[in-house]
């Protein structure tokens, strides 16, 4: 059924419907809309699964073929199957690949932060930000994968493979809750500009690493660091070059906002096939320099009102790919995990361990030197705890992993070992870190809007609710239809909101 148009769109929709109804749930629980999407993926998954045993042994028990859950829409008698289970299995039947995770959702993720993302107060904390997406990764690569062969056993090319796939971090849940919460923009900046960057040093050093794995001969160490630097700044040259051409095709459609979006909507998948297929450099940083270029030069081209266009339809494309690959993610997890889950227990342990405490001593460590030396600014003991905290991992860390599982030349042992550890890695981050990261936020006394913003939202609401008190007060002077009573008691609630406002904003 897997490969039938009708149940590809019927499935895709029915994720939708589920990823937009479950928007409430998360509103209400303060339970991050990624977490509830990756744990509904998880049940229908164990759903389908157990749906699918149960309908085999019918249907052999039966003596009729065709009964798993995967094929019972598809067969001639699938209209007799209640719309639930058509679009269970529908739901079911779509397949999560490293490709599509690489080739669809990553390209859209990764542009859209960065066009989200204020350029100007990005290179403010650039030193940090780069500091921990390249060395830190390599530092974290290398601790996280001498620690695993020490504990483990396993070989060490295997170990610091597993090292650098856990080292992407994901940042999609925290910083939805941080725009929820309010919490400082420095710190989202922070999470969010770390995580563009490590994705494409994670997704670099894994490739370089696998390929040493399966080919032993093929590629040296000094190789390999020289391989690197080409495919990471290769990437940033592509996304650059080929987006500055792109908005000289949008000058003459400066006055077609339907021109101009569609453009934009294209330009990242073009980037990153261009870049990762053909060009064997780094898509995702491509992605990234390009959202970062247009978001910022951008504005200067394209008129404003397209410009918004631009932003709420990414904002859209955004929700959906993330919708979708959560929920798709959890679809894949009783597979990626199989039944291997117990046997792995302490090592998925000593990973959590070993992986959160380098974090620690990255950030609490060596991110200060950068400040004592002048290179970035001071990044406080709050702001450090909740970037530790905050390191989740998600998308990237498993298409990483499914790119090992599909890799020929890796052994079973080592496939199974991989997809265990880094699925239920990323499975603690979501369900441990991402649920507890509002309180901690809170108990640090970061889920409150900064002196500068507060006092921009002050006045934003006392000049409204000005206006709004004058145009009432016009209003009750001229009209002579409504009681004075009435109207009255209208005017004293703005009066008295006036007054709180003002008394807040003057600290009183």
């Amino acid at each position: 059924m897997g490969s039938e148009v009708w149940a590809i769109v019927f499935g895709l929709a029915g994720i939708l419907l589920l990823a937009v109804l479950m928007l409430p749930v998360a509103s209400r629980t303060r339970i991050p809309h990624t977490v509830i999407l990756a744990l509904l993926g998880i049940a229908l998954g164990l759903l389908i699964h157990y749906l699918g045993g149960a309908v085999e042994a019918a249907a052999h028990g039966g003596g009729h073929a065709g009964g798993h859950a995967g094929g019972a829409a598809g067969d001639s008698g699938h209209g007799a199957e209640p719309f639930w289970m058509q679009m269970l299995n529908a739901i079911g039947s779509l397949e999560i690949t490293a490709d599509v995770i690489l080739f669809v959702f990553l390209p859209a993720l990764v542009f859209e932060s960065a066009l989200s993302l204020n350029v100007r107060k990005l290179m403010a904390d650039i030193g940090p930000i780069l500091f921990l997406a390249a060395i830190g990764v390599l530092i974290s690569t290398f601790v996280i994968g001498q620690a695993i062969n020490w504990y483990t056993g396993q070989g060490l090319l295997l170990c610091l493979l597993l090292g650098a796939v856990v080292s992407a971090t994901d940042p999609v849940a925290v910083i939805a809750l941080f725009k929820d919460l309010g919490a400082p923009k420095r710190l989202t900046i922070l999470v969010e500009g770390e995580s563009l960057f490590n994705d494409a040093t994670a997704i670099v050093v894994s490739s370089i690493l696998l390929c040493i794995l399966v080919m032993p001969g093929d590629t040296g160490w000094l190789d390999g660091l020289l391989q690197f630097f080409v495919v990471f700044f290769g990437g940033i040259v592509v996304g650059l070059v080929l987006t500055w051409i792109a908005a000289q095709i949008m000058k003459p459609f400066r006055r077609q906002p339907m021109v101009i979006v569609t453009i934009t909507v294209i330009l990242p998948f073009i980037l990153f096939v261009v870049a990762e297929h053909f060009m064997d450099i780094s898509g995702v940083m491509a992605c990234v320099a390009s959202g970062l270029l247009l978001g910022s030069v951008g504005r200067r081209i394209i008129p404003p009102q397209s410009f918004e266009e631009i932003e709420h339809t990414w904002h859209q494309i955004a929700f959906w790919a993330t919708s979708l690959i959560f929920v798709l993610v959890g679809l894949a997890v009783p597979q990626l995990l199989g039944g291997n889950l117990l046997s792995y227990a302490d090592e998925i342990l000593f990973l959590f361990v070993v992986a959160t405490a380098i974090r620690a001593a990255i950030i609490f460590g060596l991110v200060p030197v950068l400040s004592t030396v002048g290179l970035a600014q001071k990044v406080s003991g709050a702001f450090r705890t909740i970037m530790v905290w905050g390191g989740l991992r998600g998308a990237v860390s498993l298409a990483l992993a499914l790119i090992i599982l599909e890799t020929p030349n890796v052994s079973e042992d080592a496939k199974a070992f991989i997809g265990v550890m880094v699925t239920s890695f990323v499975l603690i981050t979501l369900l441990g870190q991402a649920t507890t990261i509002s309180p901690l936020l809170a108990f640090l006394g970061l889920n409150k809007l900064e002196p500068t913003d507060q006092a921009v939202r002050d006045r934003s609401l006392i000049k409204a609710l000005s206006d709004v008190k004058s145009q009432l007060d016009e209003f009750v002077q001229s009209s002579s239809v409504i009681e004075p009573q009435k109207l009255a008691s209208v005017t004293d609630v703005y009066r008295e909101a006036l007054e709180k406002a003002e008394i807040g904003a003057n600290g009183d």
